[in-house]
């Protein structure tokens, strides 16, 4: 009997793994055929997106060189031009004739008022103010540390008391009186601080200094003359025979005196196997590497779905991948961006109206 148990308990045993596995690999069944199939769409899904880029795909391989045999050639690095050296000779020069008094004719020039103007300088240092001195106004008292280490007051109040007394009454008899009176109490409260409690500090605030008063006066100004006029005097000079005449030196020539400049093995950028024959890749494909990206599609721009009745599917600001190395303009997208305006739907146009009726 118990050899029966155990078997049925190990069948039981072995119907729950097979259970654990049936679903386990129902589960990663069902994730193969998700990624499979949208692995499948996603390629429909591209080109369901407009391609507006003209240019083709295209990466360069060894099909896009030809090898080619070159002779190794020292490279020119230097920036500068060979020319020889020039020094101004007697055919850079031409013989003129000037007057020999060496002067410039001028009309002259002598100065007048007209050449001045009057100016007035502070000759005092001073400058002209009401004067300031500190008063109380100047002045703003700070309340600062506690100094009172009071904790209690003593006061006094007056307490009606009720005080019993001996007397005769009217018939002569021994009676007691009730008499009320004030007596004093002395009592400690709490002390409440004042500003007596506290230091006080003096603080000038008024921001001014103190300074006498000053008014400008004729002793303290100066007055002077500056010319103005910009011209030098000088005498009146118009030539004539007395000058009398010279030679004179003009250069003619457009060259600057130099040294001039010649290649040599510093100006060059030179291999270490110059002279020997080797073979090149050199690129003899016209096509030019290429590969889509979001830029090359129209719409992939759209980061919210988002209602437009503008008629842009996609904003869109021209950057640099959308230009040419010439200048040319190659993406097909129009520049747009979305205000306001494109969210608001146009109204639909009126239907006409027939007058006859």
């Amino acid at each position: 009997m118990e050899k029966v148990r155990k078997e049925a308990r190990r069948k039981l045993d072995l119907m729950r793994k097979l259970k654990r596995w049936h679903k386990l690999v129902t589960a990663m069944a069902g994730v193969v055929v998700f990624c499979t199939t949208y692995a499948l769409i996603l390629p429909a899904i591209t080109m369901t997106t407009p391609l507006v880029c003209e240019r083709e795909e295209h990466t360069h391989t060894d099909e896009c060189y030809t090898m080619e045999t070159a002779v190794m050639e020292r490279t020119l690095t230097c920036q500068l031009t060979e020319t020889g050296p020039h020094i101004h000779a007697e055919g850079c020069y031409t013989e003129v004739t000037v007057p020999a008094c060496g002067l410039t004719e001028t009309e002259g020039h002598s100065h007048t008022g007209e050449c001045y103007t009057e100016t007035t300088n502070n000759l005092c240092g001073l400058t002209e103010t009401e004067g300031h001195t500190h008063g109380e106004a100047c002045r703003t008292l700070t309340r600062g540390e506690l100094i009172c280490d009071k904790e209690f007051d003593t006061v006094e109040r007056q307490v009606e008391t009720t005080v019993e007394r001996d007397a005769l009454d009217e018939n002569g008899e021994a009676a007691v009186t009730h008499e009320t009176v004030l007596e004093t109490v002395t009592e400690s409260v709490p002390h409440v601080h004042t500003d007596g409690c506290f230091a006080w500090a003096e603080e000038l605030t008024c921001g001014l200094e103190e300074s006498e008063a000053h008014t400008h006066t004729a002793a303290c100004a100066e007055t002077e003359r500056v010319l103005i006029c910009g011209r030098e005097e000088a005498e009146p000079h118009t030539h004539s025979s007395d000058c009398g005449v010279k030679t004179q030196k003009v250069l003619i020539c457009e060259q600057e005196e130099t040294e001039g400049h010649a290649h040599t093995g510093e100006c060059y950028d030179i291999p270490e196997n110059e002279g020997e024959t080797v073979e090149i890749p050199v690129l003899t494909c016209e096509m030019e590497e290429h590969t889509h990206d979001d830029n090359c599609y129209y719409g992939l721009e759209l980061e919210e779905k988002v209602v437009c009745y503008c008629g842009y599917l996609t904003q869109h600001t021209h950057d640099e991948s959308c230009w040419f190395e010439d200048g040319a303009l190659k993406c097909n997208i129009p520049e747009h961006t979305h205000t306001d305006e494109c969210l608001v739907k146009p109204l639909p146009a009126p239907e006409p109206v027939d007058l006859d009726e």
